[in-house]
């Protein structure tokens, strides 16, 4: 047990976040104190990160970076668990954050594709071939085309761009789909943008 220097309570350790410096590896206050004192100075502490963050700036890239590196499996569940949680929350708001950046994020597209042309015709014509190797010769050409002809029709009902997207990649890592109907999804171009080219498993 540990007793806060604030509260005077004693609690699990548990209860409070590490720090190296300190013999037993633990602040002083526990992390009620600690999240109470935050929110009672928020502004003056918000200033303050803020500040330091832009005076070393590099120190403290590297200090993520190594973090990140350290933890880098644990980040990316955790990242993956809370988006499985808020998918829908997380969806507004990207798409509310690509109507507010959408001529940005257009004029930044046509910077990369015009300073980086041989790259990006790569990748076209690799997922070009993935496509039609992913393409059975029973496939319905009207049902598909008629998925794509959606997508118009909602992107010029709400102006919001639309891309026609694998359920299950052509080219995932565990295992790649077909391209037919069944297997295709309208999304807006920011939610298609903003995840990875993964198709996870479920029992």
């Amino acid at each position: 047990m540990k007793t806060c220097s604030k509260c005077k309570v004693q609690k699990d350790p548990s209860g409070f976040s590490k720090k190296a410096a300190l013999k037993d590896g633990l602040q002083a206050q526990c992390k009620a104190c600690n999240a109470e004192y935050f929110q009672e100075n928020r502004e003056a502490r918000v200033a303050y990160q803020v500040g330091y963050a832009k005076a070393n700036h590099e120190a403290v890239a590297a200090k993520h970076a190594k973090w990140y590196q350290e933890n880098r499996e644990a980040a990316a569940a955790k990242r993956v668990e809370y988006y499985q949680e808020n998918r829908e929350s997380v969806a507004a708001k990207k798409a509310e954050w690509y109507q507010e950046n959408r001529e940005s994020v257009l004029a930044k597209n046509g910077e990369y594709q015009k300073a980086n042309p041989d790259k990006c015709r790569a990748i076209s014509a690799k997922r070009r071939a993935a496509k039609l190797q992913r393409t059975p010769a029973w496939v319905d050409l009207e049902a598909i085309e008629a998925v794509y002809a959606e997508a118009r029709r909602l992107e010029v009902l709400d102006g919001i761009p639309r891309h026609v997207d694998h359920i299950i990649p052509l080219q995932g890592t565990t295992v790649s789909g077909f391209h037919v109907a069944s297997n295709l999804q309208i999304l807006t171009a920011q939610e298609n943008l903003s995840k990875s080219n993964r198709f996870e498993l479920t029992n």
